[in-house]
């Protein structure tokens, strides 16, 4: 068969394209770090990018659910353990005041602080997260306690609230106001009684409530107990998706991302072959040009 002009100038042409193409598209993979930028530059691979991709954007929810609970948690924890200084504090007032040494005058002054302490176990037990209240259960939308109430008692429940922290698994992440505030006794009810009490100088009534303040104590320790093995769960899986996502990230890693050193050394590679082509094109055309004008 005759090798014709058209014919090597053709040939010539698809070379020039195909190490044109070849540089193109490593200086795409140098420019993005990445081996496969579509599709079509490896089907197989792409798929089990999108697949890395779709899991890691899960791990990101559940984590970021996670990270939500534990700091809903740990304020709520956080407050608790303010409440049991608080009842603390309120068990060593009423001990000094059920003594021979005290008297009218000093019942009346240690009802008042004993109203100062009330209140401030009420602002606690109203703490909100956003526009939650943490201790109300499902009556996240009002206060737990109404601060305008004289004789306030707590109107929460033990309702939960539950957060998906891994595929088909779900956990209660709310802290349990109910256990908090009244599962034995209602603490704030209880010290307005004991208010009371004092202010008339009642010594007898002050005694018979040390055993609920005890009550009220464990209760609140019992929740902030009940709110550290739910962070305890928390911090452990969140530990293990960070796991997973570092060893999900390496292998997307793997399958996407390009080796710089060997893209950079075959794009010189692909330079010098496309330079030689355009050369012999050049070559080729001007032959041509010149048996056409003859």
């Amino acid at each position: 068969m005759r090798i014709t002009n058209t014919m090597i100038g053709n040939g010539v042409q698809r070379h020039l394209a195909k190490n044109a193409e070849s540089v193109y598209r490593l200086q795409e993979t140098i420019s993005t770090g990445k081996r496969v930028n579509r599709p079509s530059d490896d089907p197989a691979a792409a798929a089990r990018i999108v697949e890395y991709r779709k899991a890691l954007s899960s791990i990101d929810q559940y984590n970021r659910n996670i990270g939500n609970a534990q700091t809903e948690l740990n304020l709520a924890e956080s407050h608790l353990a303010e409440v049991v200084e608080q009842v603390t504090r309120a068990k060593e007032l009423l001990l000094s005041q059920v003594t021979d040494t005290a008297s009218s005058d000093t019942r009346k002054i240690a009802a008042e602080e004993i109203r100062q302490i009330r209140d401030a176990i009420v602002q606690l037990a109203n703490a909100k997260n956003g526009d939650r209240y943490l201790f109300g259960g499902t009556e996240s939308s009002k206060p737990p306690y109404d601060p305008s109430s004289d004789a306030p008692e707590f109107q929460g429940n033990d309702g939960e609230f539950s957060t998906m922290i891994a595929p088909g698994v779900t956990m209660t992440t709310n802290a349990n106001g109910k256990m908090a505030f009244s599962r034995d006794v209602d603490t704030v009810k209880l010290l307005t009684d004991i208010m009371g009490a004092l202010q008339n100088n009642d010594i007898q009534t002050v005694r018979d409530h040390l055993a609920a303040v005890d009550q009220a104590m464990n209760q609140a320790s019992d929740a902030r107990a009940d709110i550290g093995v739910k962070l305890g769960r928390l911090d452990t899986t969140s530990a293990y998706w960070d796991s997973v996502h570092v060893n999900i990230t390496q292998s997307l890693s793997n399958v996407e991302d390009a080796d710089m050193t060997e893209a950079i050394a075959q794009l010189n590679s692909w330079q010098t072959a496309y330079e030689a082509s355009l050369a012999v094109s050049a070559k080729v055309f001007q032959q041509s040009l010149v048996d056409f004008l003859r």
